[in-house]
């Protein structure tokens, strides 16, 4: 054989096997493949851009995907550091919101649970010929792939599991119940809690208004906060810490019947207010306080407005 023949072929067989290396690099081992077949549904949770949840009383509860407003300035400029630096920028976070059965902030983690769920069924048993055509709850994730419905039916005796199975689809599968915890919780267990949100390290200004006191306005300096308002001198870092844990750490216990009138609950006007700036181009946060609260929440159905 002549030697550019054989150099030829020796070029063939290295191109040949490095394809053959690459392309088997890329292919799931054999144990992963037996963890995908145990999945009900193969679910990239960033894919997906909203979740209906429908029951088989009627309640629809739906929930959508909504990018995250572009960061402050300050954010910017540590993005372009990032990227001066050779490190990638962090892609902005996306929220949630509920658009059924009433408009408002959804509760993030409470999506994300419920995700980890899907995405975590496993089949224990495969089920031909299974009828779900008036299943007890019914899931609907869309993603730009298009949508994919879950049906969840009866449960499989002696307990502890369910069917499952998509919509359309002969084939079922019995699975494990855990995941009816977050399908049936009510619409009011979907909404943000949150109530201030900003970081506390991007506070500049601090008003304080009271009913029964004089305003107080704080305003930081490198220094640490200072007052502004009704006198000029140092703040107490220890208040000044605790007022903006405060702030961080304000969450809803529970909903007010949002058909109410604002007098009636103390908020028109409000008994204090507090307002901060932040810097860089984030808005600034208004938290309005009205009367202390007593006597039982508000039903679930009369739950209304934005958060």
């Amino acid at each position: 054989m002549k030697p550019r023949t054989l150099l030829a072929l020796l070029v063939v067989v290295a191109g040949l096997g490095a394809f053959i290396w690459f392309y088997e690099r890329e292919l799931p081992s054999s144990e992963e493949r037996a963890e995908r077949e145990k999945k009900v549904l193969a679910l990239e949770k960033d894919e997906v851009t909203a979740v209906t949840i429908s029951s088989d009383g009627g309640r629809v509860v739906r929930l959508e995907r909504i990018a995250a407003e572009k960061k402050d300035e300050r954010d910017g400029e540590d993005e372009k550091d990032d990227e001066e630096d050779g490190e990638e920028a962090e892609e902005p976070a996306a929220e949630w919101r509920m658009t059924r059965p009433l408009a408002a902030r959804a509760d993030a983690f409470a999506v994300d649970q419920l995700l980890d769920a899907v995405a975590g069924l496993e089949k224990t048993r495969t089920l031909e010929d299974v009828g779900l055509d008036k299943p007890r709850v019914t899931l609907s994730l869309t993603t730009k792939e298009g949508e994919r419905v879950l049906a969840f039916g009866a449960e499989v005796p002696p307990g502890g599991s369910l069917v499952v199975g998509f919509k359309g689809a002969k084939e079922a599968y019995v699975v494990s119940d855990s995941i009816l915890t977050d399908l049936q919780k009510e619409p009011g267990d979907w909404r943000d809690k949150q109530v201030f949100r900003g970081d506390r390290e991007a506070v500049r200004r601090i008003s304080l208004k009271s009913a029964a006191a004089e305003p107080v306005i704080l305003v930081k300096r490198p220094a640490g906060f200072w007052i502004e308002k009704p006198i000029a001198d140092r703040a107490d870092r220890d208040l000044v810490d605790g007022l903006l844990s405060d702030l961080t750490g304000l969450t809803a216990e529970r909903f007010v019947d949002g058909s109410r009138p604002l007098v009636e609950l103390g908020l028109a006007p409000p008994r204090d207010v507090v307002e901060v700036a932040f810097e860089g181009t984030t808005p600034p946060a208004r938290v309005e306080l009205g009367d202390r609260v007593t006597g039982e929440a508000a039903p679930e159905g009369e739950m209304g407005g934005e958060l």
